[in-house]
């Protein structure tokens, strides 16, 4: 949910990072990842604003939504040509946090209120994660008392996984304990438990991360060693039927 903070600029805390071009970044954001945007004013005044992407055209401009603001803060803070600070996080591959400096190009609040930032030459980039993690594209099932539910795995790691399932599913809190299940085609039933850590919603759909267990991080690396590379993704290998080729 966007949220906006008033406060005093600071000096930001120096974390381990590598520089990496504006154009690259682009292949490691989706719409719908979330961002915080630090706009600052000449005064060195700082008003903090947690958003979502809403897009880009790949060339020049980023678009992130714009939350409610107060009449007073729109005064203050709203003009093109301020400096800010935006931090994106990337869900893709194994994790990370965009960090860079821009400028307000354009401020639109019809039909859909939106700032244009200029995309910069370079970003900061910071690793979030310290294992790998796998794309993937596969159905499993949340496992609850009186139902199972029907979700996406999108990735993947030992430690933890990300999910997705439509709008219509029942929704769930951050922080909540769940048993997902995943059938191999050759091993049976993998049962993943673990603990929600985040949400957010993209076209239309509730996706969640998860992290693992202690013990369940063993089953998830015996599921992770049936998988293969088919390209684009991690899939179960496709076995053929011994008697298909006696024939």
């Amino acid at each position: 949910m966007s949220s906006q903070a008033e406060t005093t600029a600071s000096a930001p805390r120096v974390t381990p990072s590598e520089t990496i071009s504006g154009l690259h970044a682009l292949e490691m954001i989706i719409q719908g990842d979330d961002a915080i945007l630090d706009i600052l004013t000449p005064l060195n005044k700082r008003l903090t604003l947690s958003t979502a992407l809403i897009g880009s055209d790949k060339q020049e401009f980023l678009l992130f939504s714009l939350p409610h603001l107060t009449c007073q803060q729109r005064e203050r803070f709203l003009y093109e040509g301020f400096r800010l600070v935006v931090t994106l996080v990337s869900e893709r591959g194994d994790g990370a946090r965009l960090r860079f400096v821009s400028r307000i190009k354009h401020i639109i609040t019809q039909p859909l209120a939106m700032l244009v930032v200029e995309l910069p030459s370079i970003m900061q980039m910071t690793p979030m994660r310290q294992e790998n993690r796998f794309d993937l594209d596969m159905s499993a099932h949340i496992v609850m008392p009186n139902r199972k539910v029907e979700v996406q795995l999108k990735n993947m790691s030992v430690k933890g996984c990300r999910f997705s399932y439509d709008q219509i599913a029942p929704s769930f809190d951050v922080g909540a304990k769940i048993n997902i299940e995943v059938i191999s085609p050759t091993s049976g039933a993998f049962s993943l438990s673990g603990m929600l850590k985040n949400c957010r919603r993209y076209r239309g759909a509730a996706v969640y991360g998860m992290q693992f267990t202690a013990q369940t991080q063993e089953i998830s690396r015996s599921l992770l060693n049936e998988l293969v590379f088919d390209g684009q993704k991690m899939t179960f290998a496709q076995h053929v039927d011994a008697s298909l080729l006696e024939a």
